[in-house]
């Protein structure tokens, strides 16, 4: 089954990410269903996961959680489209809970993982993976160079992983940022009418309308 990025729950983004960054136990599946019970989902995998203690082994729990998806016609760890990985990673990296190292190191893990599936056009993985040589040069200096060598640094090196963050979500978002760039737009003043002071109102525009 392909599910378009935009329709993919959040709380599948996090557990497939846990799952293909190797960061998940067979409780993280458990709390998975009890939270999806909670939330008012009910089928008989999901019930049977949820019931389990938080000891289960992780091939167990990932049995039952697979069937589970089945049940709920949600999409399985092998339907995976690595943009949701990506689009998880940048959020979390927008939103200051991962560093920008930590990010580009999680995002080439994947890319080690999936190489053989990677649509560069739909993906936009080109400028991470750019990045991750980047970061790898600044490390470990090699004796090539790569695209403007002078002016990353591991200093600035937060700002080049944001502006490829946002570039990679503005391609499944374009809208995303909108709201939040508007808000700028007016603090910073320049949200004004270009023809404001030679445009001609009516009487009506000049009582009555209001922005």
């Amino acid at each position: 089954m392909v599910m378009n990025v935009r329709l993919l729950p959040d709380h599948l983004i996090t557990l497939f990410g846990n799952y293909y960054l190797g960061g998940v136990r067979g409780e993280d599946f458990v709390a998975w269903a009890v939270d999806r019970l909670l939330e008012g989902e009910d089928t008989p995998y999901l019930c049977v996961l949820a019931g389990e203690s938080s000891s289960i082994l992780t091939t167990d729990a990932e049995a039952l959680f697979r069937t589970a998806l089945e049940e709920m016609n949600l999409p399985s760890l092998d339907d995976l489209k690595l943009h949701f990985l990506v689009r998880r990673i940048s959020e979390e990296f927008l939103a200051d809970q991962i560093s920008a190292i930590d990010a580009c190191n999680q995002i080439d893990t994947l890319s080690f993982r999936f190489h053989e599936s990677i649509d560069y056009n739909e993906t936009g993985w080109e400028e991470w993976e750019a990045l991750a040589e980047g970061l790898s040069q600044l490390s470990e200096p090699f004796p090539y160079s790569l695209p403007d060598p002078s002016e990353m640094t591991l200093e600035n090196f937060p700002d080049y992983a944001k502006a490829t963050a946002r570039k990679f979500l503005a391609r499944l978002y374009p809208r995303a940022d909108w709201a939040e760039q508007f808000k700028e737009i007016a603090a910073s003043g320049e949200d004004k009418l270009l023809d404001e002071e030679t445009q001609s109102l009516t009487e009506w525009e000049q009582k009555n309308w209001k922005w």
